[in-house]
Order: C-alpha cells, then structure tokens, then sequence
C-alpha cells in the first residue's frame, strides 16, 4: 500500500530528526523508540501476504498514524527552538503535550498490530516490549531520584536560610550579584551547580540541557542559569545561593555571599 510506503518514509524522517533535535533528551528519546517499533509494524504490514485482506479499519489506523507524526514533527520543532527562559514556563504545557502524543501512538500502536497475520504478531511483540521496557526504567529512574531526594532531606533535617540568602531577600540577591556572577562563574562551576540543582528538583532535564547546549559563550550559559532560576522565585534562588557556596566558597566570598 502506498500509504504504508509514506508512512515508513515519514517515520525515517521523524527518528532522524529526534537524532538532530538537542533540547529535550528525555522525550525525544522516549519518541524515537516508539517511532521505531511502529515502524517495524509498518514494514510487516507492507510485506504482508497480498491474500490476506486488511481489515476495513486499518486505513483508518494508518491515517491516524500519519497525524500523529505530523503533531510530532510539530512537537519537537516547537519545544525544541524554545529559548531557555521559554522552555521554563512552558516545561508543563511541553510535558503534557508528549504524554499525550506518546498515549495515542501507544494506542494506534496496538491497533494496528491487530492487523498483522496471527504468526507475524510476535515478532512485533518482542519489538513492543523493548519499548515498554525502556519506558519502564525510566520511571523507575524517577521514582528512585524522588526517594533519594526525600531520604537526603530526612538526613540532613530542616534546612536553616543563612543570614546571606534569607527569605525575603534570596531573589533580590541574585539579582544583586548577577553581573559579577556573569563575569567570574566558571563553566565548571555552572555545570556543578546546574547538577546541583537538578538533584534539588529546581530545575529539569530539559532546562539544564538547555543552559549548556543552547548558548555557546561562558557568560552567555551563566547569564541563562541565573535569570531561569530567578524566574523560579524565591525557594529556587535559596537554592542556588546555598549551592553557590558550597561549590565555590571563594566566589561566594567574592559576591557577598559569605
């Protein structure tokens, strides 16, 4: 069928461009997965034997599929030239967008396995679950992190604002130092933090890819970690002063924050 043809054409370019795409690791991975085992399907149906009729319903499948791919393409284009500061408000909205994407071609996915002949079947199961099993250790990843996070916080008890980061000044803070953090923050130092505040839940993945991969100069990376942060508020901008000093104690002397 010329349509499943297209298809397969359309689901190469789609996986190249996962392989292209910098932002967003974590759901571009998850997406170039999937692309691969619909794909496998695809190319069985293709060589499917001619005597067995397709279900009435299969080309209503494949043109489903074929949406799904275009919003695809849509989705990593439109997250993946988010600005740095962009991405930060629109992390939920980005998050949402995938899950739904992701749940739908799980569900065209399945549909279309329907179709194959009965011997044919578990070849693609084999092929599902590498997927499932992928996706699996991702949220099981997660749930580890989230455990250490609470565990590492039980351990060190109820944390104590320094009297350089208080409450109602830790934002305004940052503002203070930035130029001079800009000047004097090392790239070593920003990765260190950027770290940092991944394990704090401050910032994700994505947004820390985005610092590093997204601005090429030093300055420019520090310039992007410290106004993302700012836009998080208050909690976000104890957090970075607390690790900033951790980190590098000099710097922080340097900046006022001792």
């Amino acid at each position: 069928m010329d349509s499943i043809f297209n298809l397969i054409e359309l689901a190469d370019r789609l996986y190249s461009l996962c392989q292209t795409v910098k932002a967003n690791k974590e759901q571009r991975g998850r997406l170039a997965e999937m692309v691969i085992s619909l794909k496998k399907v695809l190319s069985i149906l293709q060589e499917q034997d001619p005597s067995h009729t397709p279900p009435q319903a299969l080309e209503e499948h494949l043109v489903e599929l074929q949406t799904c791919f275009r919003d695809a393409e849509e989705l990593l284009n439109k997250y993946g030239n988010t600005s740095c500061l962009g991405r930060v408000f629109k992390a939920k909205a980005m998050e949402e967008d995938f899950e739904d994407l992701f749940q739908r071609l799980d569900d065209v996915r399945q549909l279309l396995s329907l179709s194959l002949q009965v011997e044919q079947r578990g070849e693609v199961h084999s092929v599902h679950d590498v997927v499932d099993r992928a996706e699996q250790k991702i949220d099981l990843l997660h749930e580890k992190m989230d455990k250490l996070i609470v565990k590492g916080k039980e351990v060190k008890g109820p944390e104590t604002p320094s009297p350089a980061a208080s409450p109602q000044d830790a934002d305004k803070l940052l503002g203070d130092i930035r130029g001079r953090f800009v000047e004097k923050a090392s790239l070593p130092l920003i990765k260190q933090l950027l770290d940092g505040l991944q394990q704090e839940r401050v910032l994700n993945s994505e947004e820390a890819e985005a610092v590093l991969e997204e601005q090429a100069a030093r300055a420019d990376r520090a310039r992007c970690l410290i106004d993302m942060v700012r836009k998080k508020g208050r909690r976000a901008s104890e957090k970075m002063i607390t690790l900033l000093r951790e980190r590098d104690p000099n710097l922080g002397m340097t900046l006022g924050l001792a």
